[in-house]
This record gives structure tokens, C-alpha cells and sequence, in this order.
């Protein structure tokens, strides 16, 4: 459920639609993609209980951006950093509270000639 919200909020965004389109993919991108592009994946759904019920659910994921030049993937991660952080509100009936940045990572892949940045986010979710 979580991947479908963070795709359609990428989506909405207009810097980074206006960036990649549609290229926003969960887990690995289509294959003979153009670069820019989006990849997110979900790193862990851990469910918070009290005593007596389910409560919530902490989740954790990743959102990486890469492209074919370093200056473009920065701002290409500023924008999709824009879009998700602080995120609070329902979507497609689910109740987020605060999406919030963990940390960034830097990465450089030769095969593809791509700069990679990846953002990791944790949120908790309260409804579904």
C-alpha cells in the first residue's frame, strides 16, 4: 500500500514529473529505461501493538534517484525530497503521519555511466 502512495505523490509532484515523466519504478526500473529516473522500494513494514491492539505501522523506505550527470541526480533527489518529506495527511485511504528523512547515500555506477543518490524515509502509518 505504501508503494502506491509514494508513486502517486512522486507523480503529482511537478519537479519531478517534469524531470523523469513517468519513469518512477518500484524496486528496479523497466528494462532499456533512459536515464533520469526514480527507482523506490519498501525496506521494512514493522506493526506497533499496544497491550490490547494494533496501533500502527512504522515503515522505513528507500527513494533513488539516478541520472548522467552528478548536478542533475542532486537536484533530481532535492525535488523528490521536497515532494515526500513531512508528508503527512490520508491517501487512497491510508493515514500517514510525517514522512521524514533518515539519510542519503551517494553512488556512482560505472556499467551505467549514472550518478545514484538514495534518500531513506521512515513513516508510521495509523489506518488503512
Amino acid at each position: 500500500m505504501i508503494g502506491k502512495i509514494l508513486a502517486d505523490i512522486l507523480i503529482a509532484d511537478s519537479d519531478v514529473s517534469g524531470s523523469v515523466g513517468d519513469k518512477i519504478y518500484p524496486l528496479v526500473a523497466e528494462k532499456g529505461s533512459e536515464l533520469p529516473l526514480v527507482i523506490y522500494n519498501i525496506d521494512s513494514v514493522d506493526p506497533i501493538y499496544t497491550k490490547n491492539e494494533w496501533v500502527g505501522d512504522d515503515c522505513s523506505f528507500t527513494v533513488k534517484a539516478s541520472d548522467t550527470s552528478y548536478s542533475s541526480v542532486t537536484t533530481l533527489i532535492y525535488y523528490v525530497r521536497n515532494a515526500l518529506e513531512l508528508v503527512s495527511g490520508t491517501y487512497s485511504g491510508v493515514k500517514i503521519r510525517r514522512m521524514k528523512v533518515m539519510n542519503l547515500i551517494e553512488d556512482y555506477d560505472p556499467e551505467a555511466d549514472a550518478f545514484i543518490k538514495t534518500m531513506s524515509f521512515q513513516c508510521r502509518i495509523n489506518e488503512y
